[in-house]
């Protein structure tokens, strides 16, 4: 009779052990992937992020230079767009895609205030031809779903 001691790996023994490897490699490719996956996502809500405050500071310098000629003008609960001319912003009506990816645009409001002041929504209060709600959008597509972020703030004529 043969020694079992001094036997070599039997067939079984040997398929038990390419199975553990074979779903220990297969978990950390997952697993990988899975990292890639949502440090791409993250990548684009940064700079999804970047975009709503460059939005924001870009109508906030056209408000500087002119509130009657940039701002006043720009028709309430509309779409509009940016475009960067080199030497400054100007308000687009049409979509310019940043990186082919985002879609960036803004909303004026109109802004009621009450007796005391304090903005109310519409229809109460007073309008202050002086005030307009800002709300930035960026957007982008990922497969078949769209992401969209928003960041709202008021500009005064001041």
């Amino acid at each position: 009779m043969k020694n079992r001691n001094n036997r070599g790996l039997t067939v079984v023994e040997l398929l038990v052990a390419v199975a553990i490897i074979t779903v220990f490699i297969t978990s950390i490719a997952y697993s990988y992937s899975a990292i890639l996956r949502l440090a791409f996502n993250n990548t684009l809500s940064i700079k999804a992020a970047f975009l709503l405050e460059d939005t924001v500071e870009a109508v906030k310098f056209l408000k500087r230079v002119s509130w009657q000629n940039n701002i006043a003008v720009l028709d309430s609960d509309q779409d509009y767009f940016l475009s960067f001319t080199g030497s400054g912003w100007e308000v687009v009506s049409e979509n310019i895609f940043i990186d082919g990816v985002f879609e960036r645009k803004f909303i004026l409001e109109d802004v009621n205030r009450d007796s005391d002041g304090r903005v109310v929504e519409s229809p109460s209060g007073t309008l202050d031809a002086g005030t307009k709600k800002l709300t930035a959008y960026v957007s982008w597509q990922k497969s078949s779903a769209t992401t969209t972020r928003s960041i709202t703030t008021y500009l005064s004529d001041i």
